[in-house]
């Protein structure tokens, strides 16, 4: 399928113009626009611009609350429990990790925790934003179930992104993967190239492996990372998220593909700590230094290096920042056709 490449100063704007189209307030659009174009930026781009599409039709049709008033429903200091009010995920995720921030300042951790709003894009987004502040963040979510729990064939299990980071005197450490062996997104990129998914990505139906994306996506499931153990982690987050949230969990979580007129329900948790305040300065020598003790290693057949969580996305965002962010064919003609219904001129 034929790309092309688009500045990031070239897709910001526009983008920023379509969510406003569907009522979501200016800054609130810049936040969210920013967190797409941080995905592709980052070669995570499943989670990018090809998106903007689905979004845009949920806050046209009400399965998004444009402009949400989120509150603080339960409040112990160093934690807090948000109703975020059905708002763009984004919305509600930066808004609770800057509390975890805040609360981090004083207690030393801070635990936010938003039930009631959607999907929330690529995890790192988040865990990126304590390290303004030399702190490590933990983000994740729960979302729609369509994974088979072990020993199951019930789509039982959401497939959360999870997201550490950790910052040092170098690159940051930041981890950012989902549960499942991959996130669904690139299984329907592949669907939408025809073109097979390797083995190990997936069951179809019945519980086979399959190599067919279509096979996969109609029924099937992701396979959960270390098998049982991936989907006991997968359940834990679900507890503390949906669970305690006092929200949606399990079947009772909509996903960003289904009804577009009816709410998501999805819960987030964000997670700020404060490892200058625990141990001192020396905290980002000592994360450096076993960085290093990572790296200083022989390399096993076929590898030229040893790669940290944080340094291939950098790498990335260096070549994209001067190259444009690629766009396959078929997401320009979707932003395209979603931005004439919006009255909104595209430069695509």
């Amino acid at each position: 399928m034929k790309t092309y490449s688009y500045p990031a100063d070239i897709l910001r704007p526009f983008l920023e113009t379509l969510f406003s189209s569907t009522g979501v307030p200016p800054g609130d659009a810049a936040l969210v626009t920013d967190a797409f174009l941080e995905s592709n930026l980052t070669g995570v781009d499943s989670h990018g611009v090809r998106l903007v599409p689905a979004y845009i039709r949920r806050l046209a049709h009400g399965g998004m609350n444009p402009a949400p008033t989120m509150k603080i429903i339960t409040d112990l200091g160093a934690s807090v429990r948000i109703d975020g009010d059905n708002g763009l995920g984004q919305v509600a995720g930066t808004y609770a990790m800057k509390l975890a921030m805040d609360r981090a300042e004083t207690f030393g951790i801070g635990f936010s925790l938003v039930g009631r709003t959607s999907h929330i894009g690529a995890a790192s987004y988040y865990t990126r934003m304590p390290l303004s502040r030399n702190m490590a963040g933990y983000a994740t979510s729960n979302n729609l179930p369509s994974l088979f729990f072990w020993g199951g064939l019930k789509r039982a299990l959401s497939n959360p992104p999870f997201s550490i980071s950790f910052p040092t005197r170098g690159t940051p450490f930041v981890l950012d993967i989902c549960l499942g062996t991959v996130a669904w997104n690139k299984v329907y990129m592949k669907l939408e190239e025809n073109k097979p998914i390797p083995v190990g990505w997936a069951w179809d139906s019945k519980g086979k492996v399959t190599t067919d994306p279509k096979a996969a996506s109609t029924g099937g499931s992701i396979i959960p990372i270390g098998g049982h153990k991936g989907a006991c982690l997968t359940a834990a987050v679900d507890l503390l998220t949906g669970v305690l949230s006092g929200f949606e969990f399990g079947a009772q979580v909509g996903g960003l593909f289904t009804s577009e007129t009816e709410a998501e329900g999805v819960s987030c948790l964000m997670m700020a700590f404060n490892v200058i305040k625990m141990l001192g300065p020396e905290v980002l020598d000592r994360a450096e230094e076993l960085m290093r003790w990572y790296k200083d290693s022989p390399l096993a057949h076929g590898f030229d290096g040893i790669v940290m969580p944080g340094e291939p996305e950098e790498r990335v965002r260096k070549k994209r920042l001067k190259e444009g962010i690629p766009l396959s064919e078929r997401d320009v003609r979707l932003l395209n056709e979603v931005a004439e219904g919006r009255g909104v001129e595209s430069p695509l």
